[in-house]
């Protein structure tokens, strides 16, 4: 990790405009040092030899072509040339909530850690790809950018992905279906959502994912409201993506939110560890850049 001294990412990120910046800021502040993709690249299939390079895994170097030639070279293997990322958004109307504590709302926190995620893995020359979708369109909800190492690319895609609404009910179901359909070589999934739709809504999307082949991560975006309950003032709290309402006295809900809240995600914490997807919560109010680099220095460290 870089060494140089920064300001505060919450207080920088609420001021910087864009998702490439912010993308940039997390990348060259918080995530250069990490050299290698973060992610378990299990080879299938043999397909070509090349050059070793500074940093290649030694259990690819051929030693035998070594010993006759005096030549390092590393094995190359069908998905490591084809292996491809995808980033899953959800942007129903859950993911606009914004508390005073956040530095953005959940789909603009979804949003910078998908950019961030997506300029890493292109600098390493991976294909990335998005995937959203845009409720109300007449050509069909989903929204999907191929994967592409070429830079311009992803900006197209994280361009058109701030250009959505943030709206409507449950999309993660959809998106995973989407995923599992336009995946057809074993690659990576991002997911980045709220993951409080019922679980039956997304679950089987995940291990259909998973049992096929790909890598998962699902990267949880909740704004601190959510997790502290720090409301003090009787008021009605209205479900976004449903209408209901229902008036609260928080002095009287509090305890029973907060022991439900966290049964709650650690029922989703088994699944996940279940199922070997890797998962991490992210907090509005947190440095992200900080919470990044730990999550994927955590993976390097378990490979």
């Amino acid at each position: 990790m870089t060494g140089e001294k920064r300001e505060p990412a919450p207080e920088v990120l609420r001021v910087l405009e864009g998702l490439v910046f912010r993308a940039r800021y997390l990348v060259e502040g918080y995530l250069s040092g990490i050299q290698r993709s973060p992610f378990h690249g299990g080879s299938v299939e043999f397909s070509e030899y090349r050059d070793y390079r500074a940093g290649d895994d030694l259990r690819r170097v051929d030693w035998r072509h070594y010993g006759r030639s005096d030549r390092l070279y590393s094995k190359r293997y069908e998905q490591d040339t084809e292996a491809r990322v995808l980033l899953v958004l959800d942007r129903s109307a859950s993911m606009a909530y914004r508390g005073d504590r956040a530095w953005d709302s959940k789909a603009g926190c979804a949003q910078t850690l998908a950019a961030a995620m997506g300029w890493l893995l292109a600098g390493q020359q991976d294909p990335v790809g998005v995937l959203a979708l845009e409720p109300g369109n007449d050509a069909g909800p989903v929204r999907y950018w191929e994967p592409s190492r070429r830079s311009e690319r992803l900006s197209e895609a994280l361009t058109g992905l701030e250009k959505l609404p943030v709206a409507g009910g449950t999309q993660i179901g959809t998106l995973l279906e989407a995923a599992f359909r336009l995946m057809r070589r074993r690659g990576v999934v991002l997911v980045f959502s709220d993951f409080l739709d019922p679980e039956e809504e997304w679950s089987e999307g995940l291990k259909r994912l998973r049992y096929a082949g790909h890598e998962l991560l699902a990267f949880q975006c909740l704004d601190p409201d959510e997790l502290d309950f720090p409301f003090a003032e009787e008021g009605w709290f209205v479900d976004p993506e449903t209408g209901l309402s229902r008036q609260v006295r928080p002095e009287q809900a509090r305890d029973v939110y907060l022991e439900r809240m966290g049964r709650f995600l650690e029922a989703q914490r088994e699944f996940f560890g279940m199922h070997r997807i890797g998962h991490s919560v992210f907090r509005g109010d947190e440095d992200p850049g900080v919470r990044l680099a730990q999550f994927l220095g955590g993976r390097r460290g378990s490979k």
